[in-house]
């Protein structure tokens, strides 16, 4: 039956390989489309884990609801130091002052974020977007040190060197104001990060709230979830809570799903207009070869035989177009992920849901679930586009058909 299906598909080679060209390109198409996306995704989740401030993060109990300067930490160094002593990945600790930046030319709202430089790195390299002057490396004893914003430093009208008052409250609600010295000035190019960077060191931070406290522990890499819950268990009197990015940013996890499930949609969509366009195919090839299977009917062959010659066919021709969509869709991957695809023409930056991309290269990974998945669908659906051209064929009278095409 395969060996008889096998030589039927070739008949009409041209007809043929039209239909295998449809499939295999549309395939491979979808494929290279799944592994960019992917990619995507994992840059997306990855900006968003340093955007939160890290895979895994402590906190005040309802600092992440509320965001106000009296939810800190006291007496945090006993969790540093267990974080760390018991390998639980990159551990960061930072005071995070809402508060209002003010010189003779302006005021600025801005976020001021206490950081340890060296250990920030490995959730957000801020060297890669020095503007004028440096970074924070080095800075920890120096006198109340800052780095903005461009957008922050051009409407405050400062240069390097220049002074600028904090104003904020303490964790009692005490007002307080605080005298800092532009070191740097940090431009990304996007408009949200630009306007609203503020960095110092935990200590210039701890210094304008007037207490040696944080508000907040970043974890990234290999995380204990029981070592962390014990040790946050003995911070006596202190009420803390800890978020994966993904708790802690609910709304980019249903935005990435959300995109999978249109990018599904979208590729069934196109492959629906394909199998119809095979479906007429096989259409055309039944109407041609009535007296053949009228032929084949009055030699004996039973209606099921005729149906399952028309399936075999329509199977031969998914495999050789997923074979070949399989080739082109995966040299396609190979070149995204040797080469990629280069946007940085265009942006310096990518600003995908509120999440920065620091990388605007377009690469492409393998989810081997959602590749298996997809060529199982495309076989099954080129099978069912045959149905109904089989069932036309088995239900052929012999009599009729022999009696009809002289």
């Amino acid at each position: 039956m395969l060996r008889m299906a096998w030589r039927n598909l070739w008949r009409n080679t041209s007809r043929s390989m039209i239909s295998i060209s449809a499939i295999g390109l549309t395939y491979a198409m979808f494929l290279v489309a799944m592994g960019m996306s992917q990619a995507m995704y994992g840059q997306l989740e990855d900006g968003a884990a340093k955007m939160a401030g890290g895979e895994v993060l402590i906190h005040a109990k309802g600092y992440w609801q509320n965001q106000t300067n009296d939810l800190v930490i006291r007496d945090y160094q006993p969790l540093l130091a267990g974080l760390r002593d018991n390998d639980s990945g990159v551990v960061a600790a930072r005071v995070i002052v809402d508060g209002l930046l003010s010189t003779s030319a302006g005021n600025a709202g801005v976020r001021l974020q206490g950081i340890e430089p060296e250990v920030e790195k490995e959730f957000q390299d801020y060297h890669l977007w020095i503007h004028e002057g440096e970074y924070l490396d080095g800075a920890e004893n120096e006198e109340m040190p800052i780095v903005l914003g461009s957008k922050v430093a051009h409407d405050l009208d400062v240069k390097i060197g220049d002074r600028v008052v904090m104003t904020t409250t303490d964790s009692q609600g005490e007002m307080r104001r605080s005298l800092f010295f532009l070191r740097g000035v940090i431009k990304t190019g996007i408009d949200s990060m630009d306007s609203g960077i503020a960095l110092t060191t935990v200590e210039g931070a701890q210094k304008a709230l007037g207490e040696s406290v944080i508000t907040q522990v970043g974890v990234v890499g290999g995380f204990d979830r029981s070592v962390t819950t014990e040790l946050m268990a003995k911070m006596e009197g202190q009420e803390l809570e800890l978020l994966t990015w993904r708790e802690a940013m609910p709304d980019l996890v249903g935005m990435i799903e959300l995109d999978k499930q249109f990018g599904n949609l979208y590729g069934l969509l196109i492959f629906i207009v394909v199998i119809f366009a095979v479906m007429n195919t096989f259409l055309m090839v039944v109407m041609e070869r009535i007296r053949e299977f009228g032929l084949l009917g009055a030699l004996g062959l039973t209606p099921w035989q005729i149906a399952r010659l028309v399936l075999a066919e329509s199977s031969l021709l998914a495999v050789v177009a997923l074979a070949g969509g399989f080739v082109l869709g995966l040299a396609g991957h190979i070149y995204l992920v040797e080469v990629g695809f280069d946007l940085r023409d265009i942006y310096s930056n990518l600003d995908m849901g509120g999440v920065t991309i620091s990388d605007p290269i377009i690469r492409s990974e393998i989810d081997l679930q959602r590749w298996v998945g997809a060529t199982i669908s495309v076989w099954f659906m080129v099978i069912a586009s045959s149905l109904y051209p089989a069932l036309k064929a088995a239900r052929l009278r012999p009599s009729d058909a022999m009696r009809f095409y002289h």
